[in-house]
């Protein structure tokens, strides 16, 4: 099951520095499904970029490279959930069993400069224009 992941229009008023996305979740639960939509929106925002956003490109430009050199940092942001710290909204579809589990799409509005500066701070990225 491949999670996937695209832009959604900007409602207007949205703030510079966040974007919305909809991510797809697989879980036994509503709970676990959110959980793994958001990881693969906040994965999918480093390690691949959104297209047809200001962020089309990955913010991490290697992800073996930097998972290796940086371990434990992934192991807190991503696996121990401290992603969440810049997930500013999320809503969800009910959950639905597909073929091999249970799905649900979540809506969810990151904060894209947030988890920028987070990167910079800990050396996972270069400030721009350094």
């Amino acid at each position: 099951m491949r999670n996937e992941v695209s832009k959604v229009d900007q409602p207007s008023g949205t703030e510079p520095g966040t974007i919305w996305v909809k991510a797809s979740g697989y879980g036994r639960d509503e709970v676990s499904a959110v959980h793994n939509a958001q990881m693969a929106a906040v994965r999918h925002l480093l390690f691949q970029g959104i297209p047809g956003t200001p962020w089309n490109l990955p913010m991490v430009p290697d992800e073996s490279v930097s998972k290796r050199d940086h371990a434990e940092f992934y192991e807190n942001f991503l696996d121990q959930k401290g992603y969440r710290d810049f997930i500013m909204s999320s809503s969800s579809t009910p959950l639905a069993k597909v073929e091999g589990g249970r799905r649900l799409d979540a809506t969810i509005k990151l904060n894209v400069q947030g988890i920028r500066t987070y990167l910079e701070k800990n050396n996972i990225i270069r400030k721009f224009g350094l």
